[in-house]
Parts: structure tokens; C-alpha cells; sequence
């Protein structure tokens, strides 16, 4: 039995078959990638959205100018509810901040009184809705929290 030697023209649609096998596995990771950096980068803006506001609140400045400034200025979000009060629950704050659409942050601001007339500390919640990046993994809107508590001393 004779062996037969392969010539280079046998192989010629080798790599085209291994790129078509390989280039959508490579595109469903890199979207995956670009689509947990969205959403990623939506929790940091409200996360240092909540922290801004609280300590501006701690200071007495204007904590709705400041937790506006800070959103709008660095995402796609529009910030579009404010709550302040005294007293409220985590969960109170969190039914207050539950009817955002899409792309709109809401803030609720919570003061906490040691007695009746200090300002011991200020609690800020921050919710807003983000949508997905490419859609790729679900269309629905992302509900977001954060929260930042700062202490008067």
C-alpha cells in the first residue's frame, strides 16, 4: 500500500473553516465583556452619585445639585425624583424609588436625629434603571441601588 503525500492545495479551506467555527464564540464573549462593563459602570455612578450626596448633605450643601451633577455628568442617566425625610427604612426608600423608567435615577435622603435637634447621620439611596448595552443577554431594563451613609462628627 502506497501512502499518499498531501500537497498544500488539499488544506486550502482549513483556516476559513476555523475562523468560521471560532469568530462567533470570540463575538458573544466580547459582547459579554462591553455589556458587564455597562452595567458595571452604571452601579459605580450611583454608587459615588450616593456618596457624593451624603456628604454634601453632612456639610449642609445642596445634596439634590450635588447627586444631580454627579450623574448626569458622567452617564446616560437623567436624574429625575428627590425625597427628603426623616426616619425611613431601607425598604421605605426602596418602594419611594421603585417606579424609575428607563435611564431616570431617583434619590431619597434620610436624616437621623440624635434627639431632636443634631443631625447624627445622613442616609442616601440612590436608585436608577439602566438598559442593556447590546441586548444580546435580555432586553429588559437593570434596576440599580447604591446607598451611602455618612456620619456627623
Amino acid at each position: 500500500m502506497r501512502l499518499r503525500k498531501l500537497s498544500p492545495k488539499d488544506e486550502s479551506g482549513q483556516s476559513l473553516v476555523e475562523f468560521a467555527l471560532i469568530v462567533p464564540v470570540l463575538l458573544l464573549l466580547l459582547i459579554g465583556i462591553m455589556e458587564f462593563g455597562w452595567l458595571f459602570n452604571g452601579q459605580i455612578t450611583l454608587t459615588s452619585a450616593a456618596r457624593e450626596g451624603a456628604r454634601t448633605a453632612i456639610v449642609d450643601g445642596n445634596v439634590q445639585r450635588a447627586i444631580e451633577d454627579h450623574v448626569e455628568g458622567l452617564s446616560g442617566f437623567v436624574f429625575t425624583y428627590y425625597h427628603e425625610d426623616e426616619d425611613l427604612t431601607e425598604a421605605q426608600a426602596k418602594d419611594l424609588l421603585s417606579g424609575l423608567g428607563d435611564s431616570e435615577v431617583g434619590a431619597v435622603v434620610v436624616k437621623v436625629y440624635d434627639g431632636e435637634t443634631f443631625v447624627k447621620e445622613i442616609r442616601v439611596y440612590v436608585s436608577g434603571k439602566i438598559k442593556p448595552f447590546s441586548g444580546l443577554f435580555g432586553t429588559a431594563s437593570r434596576q440599580l441601588w447604591a446607598d451611602a451613609v455618612m456620619r456627623k462628627e
